[in-house]
């Protein structure tokens, strides 16, 4: 999660470290976007999940959509989060082509994956938040309507603790 190659995926160096240092919170806190098979055909993991989560930037450029890869390895071996990516999304990108430029690398459309719109709404989210001026973002009454719209739109596309083993082992 901190090789050079994991960091240069990030926004920057410093998101990536806040990424990382919160990743419990993250991951509680998580939209599950969609599974695929491992790139390698390893038979020892049965999918890679992708999950995706908003993140509070500590600088002006207000809120990132963080990505997590987690492994679903075999019942003796447990499941592991991967990697962490801290993305920003351009203001002029179209959310539901950064959703599909992302289901394309991973070899999957988007009809085929239920909840690749719960990814989509939270991008906008995260982008609509981030047009406001930045005095205006941090505001109170600004982030609570964030976090109050956030928690009723992913309401139901919660990631399940079933894909990371919390054991002491894993």
């Amino acid at each position: 999660m901190l090789s050079e190659s994991a960091v240069a995926k990030s926004a920057s160096a410093m998101e990536h470290a806040q990424a990382v240092a919160n990743l419990d919170y993250l991951y509680q806190n998580a939209t599950y976007g969609w599974a695929k098979e491992d790139r390698n055909s390893d038979t020892n993991i049965r999918a890679v999940h992708r999950l995706f989560a908003p993140m509070q930037t500590q600088n002006e450029d207000g809120i990132r959509v963080v990505k997590l890869t987690t492994k679903e390895l075999g019942e003796k071996d447990g499941n592991r989060i991967y990697s962490v990516e801290a993305v920003k999304i351009e203001k002029e990108c179209s959310t539901s082509i950064w959703v599909a430029a992302n289901l394309k690398h991973d070899g999957l459309e988007s009809i085929s994956t239920p909840y690749a719109e719960h990814v989509e709404s939270l991008a906008k989210a995260v982008q609509t938040y981030n047009d406001e001026p930045y005095p205006m973002r941090n505001e109170p009454e600004v982030m609570v309507h964030f976090q109050r719209e956030m928690s009723l739109k992913l309401k139901n596309s919660r990631a399940r603790s079933v894909w990371v083993d919390h054991s002491e082992d894993g």
